[in-house]
């Protein structure tokens, strides 16, 4: 079996470097979508998508999704995804296929963000009878993207989009997570906390995360924002977790960084939050959208999640 033919998700990177490139991936691809009867869904930018359309006309097998809204953060990105697929199958279809762009930044997400939704993706979609390709240019996608978009498609779209190419740099998602996680600290973190409470109550964490904002430049919404995630997650240390319950935090002119530790050993899902309903994680959910940066550690005695508002500092 091939992956064109497999019942299950095959996510692949089409990584190109002209514009005659990307046709001659991505139109047998879109072609042999509408040709097997697939509901083949196009969605990148406008260059990309006049160059299809040119290319193959607008035949009415090939739907072309609004570009506005979708991309604004990755978690509701991939809500959003999962409710598409999901219709498409419940009305009787066997696969579905499509070619849709990932962002390298946006108003909602840094690269970061992104990377780890092209990770999740092969997990929240993975028993999906789904073809789903990601175009990347290399003329504008900087080398750390790309060293990025490797190791999270298991397939790589051939030269002539006939077929995916096992790809052998690719790295399970949860480990790719883990490695992410372990090293996106602020620098902030290398400095004595702000603020430090010994188990806080979700009302007090809420407080004292309020007061150390308005010691920033952080706008109204970015800081309620904050304030709520920060309570969620205390929450969840609290009620699933094990004391002793630590909040910390770091303010600059432009970021708030709160990490909350507990000596529990999180939650067993490593991709809780993703999804609305994946594991009932609603606080993490909530507080994946919220913030800028979401990150969970798990060392042998404790688990700490990390929450930033603002800017986020490269990892």
């Amino acid at each position: 079996m091939t992956p064109a033919d497999s019942p299950r998700l095959v996510h692949a990177a089409a990584i190109y470097g002209s514009d005659e490139a990307f046709l001659a991936m991505v139109v047998p691809f879109l072609r042999a979508g509408v040709g097997a009867g697939e509901p083949t869904l196009l969605r990148v930018e406008p260059h990309r998508r006049q160059l299809v359309r040119n290319a193959i006309g607008d035949p009415s097998g090939l739907t072309l999704l609004p570009e506005d809204g979708w991309g604004d953060h990755p978690i509701l990105a991939l809500g959003h995804n999962d409710g598409l697929f999901r219709r498409h199958l419940d009305d009787g279809a066997g696969r579905v296929r499509i070619l849709t762009d990932v962002p390298i930044a946006g108003p909602g997400a840094s690269w970061s963000g992104w990377a780890r939704y092209e990770a999740v993706m092969n997990h929240v979609f993975g028993q999906l009878p789904l073809l789903a390709v990601c175009p990347y240019d290399t003329r504008s996608s900087p080398a750390e993207v790309l060293d990025d978009v490797e190791r999270t498609h298991r397939w790589l779209l051939t030269a002539d989009g006939a077929d995916q190419a096992a790809n052998p740099r690719f790295v399970e998602p949860d480990a790719f997570l883990a490695e992410r996680d372990g090293v996106e600290v602020d620098p902030l973190e290398l400095d004595r906390p702000d603020l430090e409470l010994a188990d806080p109550t979700p009302s007090a964490g809420r407080a004292a995360v309020a007061a150390l904002a308005r010691t920033t430049a952080l706008d109204r919404e970015t800081a309620e924002n904050l304030v709520f995630a920060a309570s969620e997650i205390v929450t969840n240390a609290v009620v699933h977790g094990r004391p002793p319950v630590v909040l910390r935090a770091w303010g600059a002119l432009d970021r708030i960084v709160v990490a909350v530790t507990d000596h529990g050993p999180g939650p067993a899902d490593p991709f809780s939050g993703y999804l609305r309903d994946a594991g009932g994680a609603l606080g993490l959910w909530l507080a994946r959208q919220l913030c800028s940066r979401v990150t969970m550690v798990r060392q042998p005695a404790a688990f700490t999640v990390r929450i930033v508002a603002g800017t986020p500092s490269p990892a």
